[in-house]
């Protein structure tokens, strides 16, 4: 994986590169952080978690991996969880993970992938987070 993003990188230096790992496929937690840190090393400047088709999507665990091996190779790269993401606060919790090991997010380092969240927002308007929703249930 690592020599096709190089390939990739320099035959496009200007465009961003996001390196989808399809954690849920994975079948322990060393795949997951040997995956992302080739994808790191491969020059992604994000690594995600999932498509959200076909296998397990995003999970708090796989975050906390990636952004693992995200610190270990120099913090610079960013996030984008992705995949079964669809209340206010599982999102956050995504967020939260992030913020605490990484600081302030933005979009150059943290991104998430949520249709299905836009969809519930859009059927629930003014809906928030709140503190009864349990987002360790995902």
């Amino acid at each position: 994986m690592r020599r096709r993003l190089e390939i990739a990188r320099n035959a496009a230096p200007d465009l961003v590169f996001k390196a989808i790992l399809e954690t849920g496929a994975l079948s322990d937690t060393n795949l997951i952080r040997a995956a992302s840190h080739e994808a790191l090393l491969g020059g992604a400047h994000f690594i995600k978690t999932s498509t959200g088709k076909g296998h397990e999507g995003a999970t708090l665990d796989a975050a906390e991996i990636m952004i693992d091996e995200i610190i270990a190779t120099g913090g610079a790269a960013g996030l984008k969880p992705s995949g079964g993401i669809s209340t206010p606060a599982f999102a956050q919790a995504f967020l939260d993970i992030f913020e605490t090991r990484l600081g302030k997010a933005d979009p150059t380092r943290f991104r998430i992938g949520a249709s299905s969240l836009l969809s519930h927002l859009l059927a629930n308007p003014g809906c928030e987070t709140s503190s009864s929703e349990d987002a360790t249930a995902y």
